[in-house]
């Protein structure tokens, strides 16, 4: 199910996936007036001088909604969302960069997650099951689990701002 169908649905567990996909679009590929009825697209790699004249307004707009499908997705779970991390630091790049603050939460907290409710118990403090060459996780290294900062997003409702 693509996140735009999801939204206002709920579900007991909720998997993010295809985290190295991009938010959103680094140019714009159309742009929308509807006061003047019109829909200025790129086709065959060329863009109508409307596009280009807007192209920036385009692109923050795609970034919103890239965040605010981020949101979606990560608010859809009821009992447990999974997700899975490239790393031991936050990767900006992928479609739920958004969520980075709560991913990765501060360096002094990263190690003293708790098993949260309805999560089943990890059987270690890492993320990864086995590290290159047997390394041993690092003070940067999130512990699964929950968070004092994904508590505190799960009882206010929301994500912190950026």
């Amino acid at each position: 199910m693509t996140v735009h169908k999801a939204k206002g649905l709920e579900f007991p567990v909720v998997i993010l996936a295809d985290l190295t996909c991009g938010m959103s679009r680094k140019d714009a590929s159309r742009y929308l007036d509807a006061s003047r009825g019109l829909c200025a697209m790129k086709i065959g790699g060329w863009a109508p001088h409307e596009l280009h004249r807007h192209e920036s307004e385009e692109v923050a707009r795609d970034q919103a909604e890239g965040v605010r499908l981020a949101y979606v997705a990560a608010t859809r779970a009821r009992d447990l969302l999974v997700v899975p991390a490239i790393g031991d630091d936050p990767w900006d790049g992928g479609w739920f960069s958004p969520l980075n603050r709560a991913l990765y939460p501060p360096l002094a907290s990263r190690r003293t997650a708790e098993r949260g409710p309805k999560c089943p118990a990890f059987k270690s403090k890492d993320s990864v099951l086995q590290r290159p060459n047997d390394e041993p996780a690092g003070n940067s290294t999130v512990c699964p689990g929950c968070t004092i900062l994904m508590a505190a997003i799960r009882s206010r409702g929301g994500i912190p701002e950026r």
